[in-house]
């Protein structure tokens, strides 16, 4: 039997305690309406800690709908999302979430096409979030400048 978006939402909004760690496989179509559907129900959870939805292309609106997620939710410590089109512009509308939120400690955004431009947007949300712990850029460009505006977010 295969479990919709629904089961999901109505297990992560009763904080279920067998929802601890969700993965979105590669394969499983999902709507941008899926996205916010799952975010808008993981604002008050408390339960889940992991969440991997790697290899999924993201539309603005359901980046928007993880940042809007992060800046109120403090459960959640690792995340993994977004395909090799993420680009700079999805990780500026991901940053603005993780400069409020105080519980994620790991966040893989690999192989999302980063440059400069999107490590500098990382790196800002960085100076103001205290709880990330482990962020992985592998195969991103974010060349030297983009390095050096993290190195010195850390620094």
């Amino acid at each position: 039997e295969k479990v919709g978006v629904g089961d999901w939402t109505t297990k992560l909004k009763s904080n279920d305690e067998t929802m601890r760690s969700l993965l979105v496989m590669r394969n499983r179509k999902m709507t941008s309406s899926d996205w916010s559907s799952l975010c808008e129900s993981l604002v008050g959870n408390t339960r889940l800690e992991e969440l991997k939805a790697s290899g999924h292309a993201l539309e603005t609106e359901a980046v928007q709908a993880f940042a809007d997620m992060l800046s109120q939710n403090s459960g959640l410590k690792r995340l993994a999302l977004g395909d090799s089109e993420f680009g700079d512009e999805r990780a500026k509308l991901l940053s603005e979430g993780l400069k409020g939120n105080g519980g994620l400690q790991e966040l893989e955004l690999d192989l999302k096409s980063i440059t400069a431009e999107g490590a500098k947007e990382i790196a800002a949300a960085l100076c103001e979030n205290k709880s990330l712990r482990k962020l992985k850029l592998a195969r991103n460009a974010l060349t030297d400048e983009g390095v050096a505006f993290l190195a010195e977010a850390l620094a």
